[in-house]
């Protein structure tokens, strides 16, 4: 008679083992790749999630990134109080890829969730020298949150990383910025949210650089938009950039129709301009509208100038105010509330076109 045995064989799955990685700045240099900087004395790895922060290290302090690829879990930069915390791509850093591709790029993460969280007086500055490609790969989500700033100092992709970034509370003011190296730069914002946008000009060899966006879809910045001296902003756009804080516009241009598109840009908060120009620049007749469309009461400041076919419309039931003069050369609608000039003069061309419903008017 035969016997039979039987086995029982049991497979053990084993979860991945990620361990936290601290800055301790024990090798007195500002480089990653100084194993002594770290905690445990070895530099991070692809199993590591990284946290730079002032459990070691008091005060405030800069990270610089190696010329070789990174390849981490995930980075969130944590400051104490006041402290600043800054993490560095070089410019001596060229390695890229295109979008989508595996090949290997100047910072990678590998985790889930918000692989990149920058805190309150954060920052990661991106000045990848490459000229073509992403210099920067982050896996899910970004998390920059109000006082934190991501700086992109480069020619490099940056339309992928707007797709990643966060939309949670605590985010409207954190800073996605815009400081290329370039005269001239393609800005990815149709169908895209921010939380602010900052656009300057910093970077460039002249100090002076236009970021040209086009498209068909809405645009949402939660924040702040702000656009540097010598910067220009030039739309091909033909839907709503709602900006819900408030626009600077700083020895600027805002340009809202370069060709056949009409586009509007509703403002939920304050508009200040200074020695700026808000104009079209376009042979089609098409326009700009600035929409004040906030809840509480708006207001202008302007020591600069609103020309060409730049409409003003007001649909606000808590009003405008002036706090400056304001010429418009173009036209005026009032679809809710009041414009109040107080001191001020608001002047209107004789060209200029003033609609009004029921209720609107403007109070000195």
């Amino acid at each position: 008679m035969k016997k039979w045995c039987w086995g029982i064989v049991w497979l053990l799955v084993v979860p991945c083992s990620y361990a936290q990685k601290k800055w301790t700045g024990n090798g007195n240099t500002t480089y990653w790749n100084n194993p002594l900087n770290w905690e445990g004395e070895t530099v991070p790895d692809s199993m590591d999630q990284v946290l730079l922060d002032n459990s070691f290290l008091a005060g405030s302090y800069e990270v610089i990134l190696p010329d070789t690829g990174v390849v981490i879990q995930s980075l969130e930069i944590s400051p104490t109080g006041t402290s600043f915390i800054r993490i560095l791509l070089p410019v001596t850093n060229t390695v890229t890829s295109s979008s989508g591709s595996p090949l290997p790029r100047g910072f990678s993460t590998m985790g889930t969730g918000y692989t990149l969280l920058l805190r309150k007086n954060a920052a990661f500055l991106n000045a990848s020298g490459s000229s073509s490609g992403y210099a920067i790969r982050i896996s899910d989500s970004i998390r920059i949150e109000n006082g934190a700033r991501y700086i992109h100092r480069t020619r490099t992709g940056h339309a992928d990383l707007v797709n990643q970034l966060s939309r949670a509370v605590g985010t409207e003011t954190g800073v996605f910025r815009m400081e290329n190296t370039d005269a001239a730069s393609t800005l990815s914002i149709s169908g895209r949210v921010f939380g602010s946008l900052e656009l300057s000009s910093v970077a460039s060899p002249a100090g002076t650089c236009t970021y040209s966006s086009s498209g068909t879809n809405s645009a949402l910045i939660r924040g702040n938009l702000v656009v540097d001296s010598g910067t220009v902003f030039s739309l091909h756009f033909s839907d709503t950039i709602q900006v819900n804080g408030n626009l600077r516009l700083d020895y600027a241009t805002l340009n809202m129709s370069t060709g056949n598109r009409s586009s509007c840009l509703k403002l939920i908060g304050n508009l200040e301009q200074l020695n700026s120009r808000i104009l079209e620049s376009n042979l089609s007749g098409s326009t700009g509208c600035l929409l004040f469309g906030g809840a509480s009461l708006q207001t202008i400041y302007s020591s600069g100038q609103v020309l060409d076919s730049i409409l003003l419309m007001v649909d606000n039931s808590a009003g405008l105010q002036l706090l400056s003069d304001l010429n418009l050369p173009y036209g005026l609608t009032l679809k809710k509330g009041r414009i109040r000039t107080m001191a001020h003069q608001l002047v209107l061309s004789e060209k200029s076109r003033l609609t009004h419903a029921i209720g609107t008017g403007i109070a000195g």
